[in-house]
């Protein structure tokens, strides 16, 4: 349904595919571009802007049994900023690039854990901060989702902090350890554990 010009539609219009996908909205030259709806036969929905029959510029993507997200797209995929909920809790807000997680982000975990720092495929990578929901924080540097490289964790109450180098997520060589009350240590650890006081 629409308004068609050599055999193409334009304007606002309507349009069923063969899987029964319903796209409700602006069309120019047959595509579906400007601002328009699209439901799924499974119930999944896309609402916003289009351009040459992909998501392109701002919109709200609610996919079943995966995620509700709003933010920008690029050429039918997450590309820039945008908050995407997994039905599994997580919440992620921050870039994208591609689908993916990709530039400066903050993501909450329902097990408790808030990262917030640089991303890169997904995974946190560079600089960023940790809070784990036992009120510790670790802050520093991170490859593929682990902390990896130097960097520094402490007590959120201030009774505790360690600074060295983490190795895939575990602490390895020279820590300086901080106790309140207490001059500060130097440690050796392995394999994040305590193998001699060094001083």
């Amino acid at each position: 349904m629409g308004n068609f010009s050599k055999g193409k539609i334009n304007g606002r219009g309507r349009r069923v595919t063969p899987d029964l996908t319903v796209y409700e909205g602006d069309f120019i030259n047959g595509y579906e571009d400007g601002k328009g709806k699209c439901v799924f036969i499974n119930g999944s929905r896309y609402e916003g802007e289009w351009k040459k029959g992909r998501q392109d510029g701002y919109g709200i993507e609610d996919i079943l049994g995966s995620h509700n997200y709003k933010g920008y797209f690029k050429n039918g995929r997450k590309n820039g900023k945008g908050i995407c909920k997994l039905t599994d809790g997580t919440v992620y807000d921050g870039d994208f690039i591609d689908d993916k997680y990709d530039g400066t982000g903050t993501c909450i975990r329902p097990n408790g854990k808030t990262y917030e720092g640089k991303w890169k495929d997904n995974r946190e990578n560079g600089e960023g901060k940790l809070k784990y929901s036992k009120g510790i924080t670790y802050t520093g540097e991170f490859l593929d989702g682990l902390p990896h490289g130097k960097g520094k964790l402490q007590h959120d109450d201030g009774s505790q902090v360690m600074e060295g180098f983490w190795v895939k997520g575990k602490k390895e060589g020279k820590f300086t350890l901080t106790m309140r009350g207490q001059p500060t240590k130097v440690v050796e650890i392995k394999n994040d554990v305590v193998v001699k006081i060094i001083s």
